[in-house]
């Protein structure tokens, strides 16, 4: 499968190991537990965008366009 353009570039960022991190617990039930404390699982149950988790956290953050962001969290597209 050759990729052209915004998907190979979409590719690259996706599976670029410097953009993401992973964590692991021993079943699904500590997963979804540690989720559900964090308040991370309204967001999603495995892969979240970095932004919203930060401001989940409330943890300021320079987002993507350079803005500082605390707002309210929002789901992933």
């Amino acid at each position: 499968m050759e990729y052209t353009g915004d998907l190979a570039e979409r590719f690259r960022l996706a599976t670029d190991s410097e953009y993401w991190v992973a964590v692991y617990f021993k079943s699904c039930e500590d997963k979804e537990k540690f989720l559900r404390n964090a308040g991370l699982l309204a967001i999603s149950d495995k892969y979240m965008d970095g932004y919203a988790v930060a401001r989940v956290l409330g943890l300021e953050m320079d987002d993507e366009q350079g803005k500082t962001s605390t707002t309210a969290a929002t789901s992933m597209s």
